[in-house]
């Protein structure tokens, strides 16, 4: 597969906006370190938008324009990798999970 991976000391920074694991790369070589970032944060404001999809400005007492919530959000808060999955699979590191139930 891949490279040598990503050293276990970056492992915490690699959902961090513009780092980059390979210091010897430069931005002006291509990349800028938002890739994992970026994802993350495509992905939270897409479960935001379809568990509160409505429109209507908020001081509408009530919701007019009809939108339906399509699911919600199980984990606020990413879930994270246990110590036990690490050690079966070495690059779970890096691994967020969040989970979105369809109503």
């Amino acid at each position: 597969m891949g490279g040598a991976g990503i050293p276990a000391e970056d492992l915490p920074y690699v959902w961090d906006a513009f780092f980059m694991s390979d210091k010897s790369r430069s931005r002006s070589e291509g990349g800028s370190g938002l890739g994992l970032a970026l994802a993350d944060r495509i992905v939270k404001l897409h479960f935001r938008k379809n568990e509160h999809p409505c429109i209507c400005p908020r001081e509408f007492p009530l919701c007019v324009c009809g939108k339906q919530p399509k699911g919600i959000c199980i984990t606020k808060k990413p879930v994270l990798p246990t110590e036990a999955e690490t050690k079966e699979n070495s690059r779970a590191k890096s691994a967020k999970l969040r989970v979105f139930e369809k109503i």
